[in-house]
Order: structure tokens, then C-alpha cells, then sequence
């Protein structure tokens, strides 16, 4: 009932885990060569608090676990990447063709190919992804993206 990152934000802040990537269901833990045989108690006593308290799951509205259809190849990657190209919001992408990826993180496969028209609902997905705190690669800090054309 708890959400990936409020997860992933309990166990770094109350149990002193690091998740190495979260997304709206799961946690994904890494054990590496730094950790020893205290790693494993740590984590397990870290649930071990979480499962004794009722944790508040916090709805969220949206289209949650919808992935949009894939784009509709217009020109190949390659065309597209070497394309001229100029940048729009994202609001504005919805029927032109994408001049570069657009992979959201986690989990980090693209959504969007060079190349591929950029669809209305994969434009409400990615704003979906960003409300969830997900990183999207090829979206600039000012939420614009590069697309085919002067």
C-alpha cells in the first residue's frame, strides 16, 4: 500500500538503507562489496519497524501503470538524430517527431526513440512520471524537449 518512493524515502530517512532505484511498486536493494555480513540485519530490522507501524499509503491520481503505445516511426534514428532540430515544451511535443530519447528514470527505458512521433498520451504519461519524481533523459530543467525542424 506504500508507493515506491515514500518507500525508498522511509528506509533511507528511519532505517539508514540506501535504495539504489525505487519505482510506484517495488524498491530494488543492492548489496556490494562494501557491505559485510551487518548489511543484512540492518535491512531486515529496517522492515521489520516498517511492518509494525501502519504505514499511510497516499492515493495518487493519474494513469498510473498505463503505458502509452509506442511511437510511430517517422524518420530512422539516425535521421532524426542528425536532423536539424529545435526545442519545445513538452506541452507543445504532441505531433512532432523526436530528435532525441526520452527515457524516464527509473527505470530507465526509453519511452521515445529518435525519430518516433510524439503522441499526446505519451506527453500525459511523462507529466504523470514527473509528478511521481521520476527523471526524465531528454527533457531539459526547463521542460523542453528536442524535436525535428527549425
Amino acid at each position: 500500500g506504500v508507493e515506491g518512493r515514500a518507500l525508498a524515502e522511509i528506509l533511507r530517512e528511519e532505517g539508514r538503507v540506501q535504495v539504489e532505484a525505487w519505482g510506484r511498486r517495488h524498491v530494488l536493494l543492492l548489496f556490494s562489496l562494501a557491505d559485510g555480513a551487518w548489511s543484512i540485519p540492518r535491512v531486515r530490522q529496517a522492515f521489520s519497524v516498517l511492518l509494525s507501524r501502519p504505514l499511510v499509503a497516499k492515493p495518487r491520481a493519474g494513469v498510473v501503470g498505463y503505458e502509452p503505445r509506442p511511437g510511430r516511426p517517422v524518420l530512422t534514428p539516425r535521421e532524426a538524430f542528425m536532423a536539424p532540430h529545435r526545442w519545445v515544451p513538452l506541452d507543445a511535443a504532441a505531433g512532432e517527431i523526436a530528435a532525441q530519447a526520452l527515457v524516464p528514470y527509473p527505470p530507465g527505458i526509453p519511452l521515445c526513440w529518435p525519430g518516433e512521433l510524439i503522441g499526446k498520451d505519451l506527453v500525459a504519461y511523462l507529466r504523470e512520471l514527473q509528478a511521481w519524481g521520476h527523471a526524465i533523459q531528454g527533457l531539459t530543467d526547463e521542460g523542453e524537449v528536442a524535436v525535428v525542424g527549425e
